[in-house]
């Protein structure tokens, strides 16, 4: 199995479940959150396969594989201020972080192989 893809597949997901349940739930007082959400789920899949890219390179993979990190940290705060403020229903807060965690898991899985 090519980590890479499924980290890639698992990031894809994270941003069609942001969009379908929470960006588009997000109006007013919630577009900075909407914006800022929108922005960092771009960053992580461009982060991603900037990494996959520099595969020849390791301590640029690395780099950019940790920038996936913190992408997925600064996601984490974003959506538990949206949670904490109930923009949108808990329960889609949770799914969110459940493909979150499933996305840093399998993006630690990627850094620790060789």
């Amino acid at each position: 199995m090519n980590t890479n893809f499924v980290v890639i597949n698992k990031a894809n997901e994270l941003y069609d479940y942001s969009f379908r349940y929470i960006l588009n739930s997000l109006k007013g007082k919630g577009n900075i959150f909407r914006n800022n959400l929108e922005n960092e789920l771009y960053e992580l899949i461009h982060n991603i396969y900037r990494a996959n890219i520099n595969y020849d390179n390791e301590r640029i993979r690395k780099k950019y594989q940790k920038e996936a990190l913190v992408n997925l940290s600064t996601l984490d705060l974003i959506i538990g201020l949206i949670g904490k403020r109930r923009y949108v229903r808990i329960k889609r807060v949770h799914a969110f972080l459940n493909i979150l965690n499933d996305e840093k898991k399998l993006l630690m899985e990627w850094i620790n192989a060789k």
